[in-house]
């Protein structure tokens, strides 16, 4: 079952270690404010069209959103390096 409010937690998360404000990845994401904010704060089910666009927006597997909490910090504890992922994208 899709828990809206963990991966509005871990949406965020991962922004702010790449020190994007909401705006930036609403603008990445083609989104405007309101509905990126209902999303992080888990009020609204995105469709999987925008799971999809998250994920390569915050350079991150999809899959990685939706890991067990122990195994998420896991992943990002092994050094992610957040701003060399960032500028690669863009």
């Amino acid at each position: 079952m899709f828990n809206a409010k963990l991966f509005g937690e871990r949406m965020k998360y991962v922004r702010r270690q790449y020190k994007m404000s909401q705006r930036e990845l609403s603008n990445r994401l083609d989104m405007d404010d309101g509905s990126l904010r209902r999303v992080e704060s888990g009020r609204t089910n995105p469709t999987l069209k925008t799971l999809h666009k998250v994920a390569q927006s915050l350079c991150v597997p999809l899959y990685v959103l939706f890991l067990p909490h122990e195994e998420f910090e896991e992943h990002f504890e092994k050094g992610a390096r957040f701003d060399e992922k960032l500028q690669s994208s863009i």
